[in-house]
């Protein structure tokens, strides 16, 4: 069996900012399309060590829009 090394790292305020970051970026990209972002995990928490991955749920009330924008892209 591989060990795995986690590593956490302490609170940092900047997880928020990078957070909305994400955010803006996705709004911006599916222009268009209603998009409802949420920030979730370990870094999501005031004050919690977490591994230092940003968690971003994201819904929309058309995937198919979603399906659409993507193929176009391509």
């Amino acid at each position: 069996m591989i060990k795995r090394e986690m590593k956490l790292e302490p609170y940092n305020n900047k997880w928020l900012e990078h957070y909305q970051e994400i955010k803006e970026e996705l709004i911006r990209i599916y222009n268009g399309i209603e998009l409802e972002c949420h920030h979730f995990g370990s870094t999501s928490i005031l004050g919690m060590p977490s591994k230092p991955i940003i968690d971003v749920l994201v819904f929309v009330n058309d995937i198919n829009m979603v399906d659409t924008y993507n193929q176009t892209r391509v």
